[in-house]
């Protein structure tokens, strides 16, 4: 056992309140209840705990924290986060965890609701797996993505349709994975599109510049999906 701010840890532990969370060395699974920590946490923070080797985030947690950071964990294998975790960030980083296999979101957790949101994936040689339910990292507008060679299972519907700038190298399949996503704003957009697109947005009241009478989509085999908002 070891003691954090007057608390016994023990290898399933729940982190008790403080305003940037620092969890103890010697826990090797942390896994935090639904509906937990919601009023006066700032910051998600997991650095440089070997033993840690499972995080698992309950639905509906940290709804005030602005940033995630999780880096120099050896020994982390998975993080499953909940739905609607985290879903208030600006800033997410995962990175310098070399035994990290996936990481798993449910529906609108790391939504990245925040101003100017920024993902950050860096030096996770071992990661295969990173899936969502549905719009996690749909507000970010910077991406960074290095060093995370094996990546090969990627399912994130409805993320990063509010990219601006995206830096990805090293990285699996991810490499093509922004580029293939379309954001079409007007009626000119629609000659960005090419032959991997793979997902079509067309965000809310957007293409209203023009009398179209007919939508028509064809012959881009790639395609997956085509979102449109309302209005």
């Amino acid at each position: 056992k070891g003691v954090y701010n007057g608390f016994s840890t023990v290898t399933e532990a729940f982190v008790k309140n403080e305003k940037a969370i620092a969890i103890q060395n010697k826990i090797t699974k942390l896994k935090i209840p639904a509906n937990s920590y919601n009023t006066n946490f700032d910051h998600f923070s997991v650095v440089g705990f070997p033993y840690l080797s499972e995080l698992e985030i309950g639905a509906n947690c940290f709804g005030t924290v602005s940033s995630v950071n999780v880096e120099r964990t050896s020994g982390l294998v998975s993080i499953n986060i909940g739905e609607s975790s985290f879903y208030n960030v600006s800033s997410v980083v995962i990175q310098d965890s070399p035994l990290l296999e996936s990481i798993t979101i449910g529906e609108d957790g790391l939504y990245c609701n925040g101003e100017n949101a920024t993902l950050v994936l860096q030096d996770l040689p071992a990661l295969t797996n990173l899936t969502s339910e549905s719009n996690s990292f749909h507000g970010v507008t910077t991406v960074v993505i290095s060093n995370s060679p094996n990546i090969t299972n990627v399912d994130l519907p409805s993320a990063f349709v509010n990219v601006e700038n995206s830096t990805i190298n090293n990285s699996g399949i991810f490499e093509g994975y922004i580029s293939n996503i379309t954001t079409i704003r007007n009626l000119a957009d629609f000659s960005l599109l090419h032959e991997f697109t793979r997902v079509i947005v067309i965000p809310a009241n957007t293409c209203n510049d023009g009398n179209v009478t007919l939508f028509s989509i064809q012959g881009y085999s790639m395609l997956e999906s085509i979102e449109v908002g309302d209005g």
